[in-house]
């Protein structure tokens, strides 16, 4: 699972599939021998990113939504796991959320996760957001 050739095979099974999101799991990067909570950074999260966030299909939606829009997705810099948009009204987050320890949510300060909510759903001048939806692999910590 910590290698090119397992992305590469997940990368061609979701690539079929119109307006595919994705968040990182426990198994994409932090149970990897390579992985260091002290960085942002390292060979197998960069990996796991430029396979399925920076690169097309994954990086926009490919297809236009149900009445013909086709939301943004806005993604966090130096963490493109880590996105938001809207589409009617609602507001979708993804999150680098997995179950055990991570530098986004367990070294970083602030936590990425908890900013990024707090800074997308500031945007929000106009209280125009009806609905929140938050995806992520595991529970997100109380202080979210």
């Amino acid at each position: 699972r910590c290698n090119p050739y397992a992305l590469a095979a997940r990368r061609n099974l979701f690539s079929a599939i119109p307006n595919f999101v994705i968040v990182p799991g426990d198994n994409d990067w932090s149970e990897c021998a390579d992985y260091d909570i002290t960085s942002n950074t390292d060979p197998i999260r960069e990996l796991w990113r430029n396979t399925f966030v920076q690169t097309a299909p994954f990086d926009q939606f490919t297809e236009d939504f149900p009445r013909g829009s086709r939301p943004v997705i806005s993604r966090k810099n130096g963490n493109p796991e880590i996105f938001y948009f809207k589409h009617n009204k609602i507001a979708f987050i993804g999150l680098n959320r997995v179950d055990g320890e991570s530098y986004i949510s367990n070294v970083a300060k602030p936590d990425m996760n908890a900013k990024w909510i707090k800074d997308k759903l500031g945007e929000d001048k106009g209280c125009e957001l009806e609905s929140i939806v938050i995806m992520a692999h595991a529970v997100l910590k109380k202080e979210c």
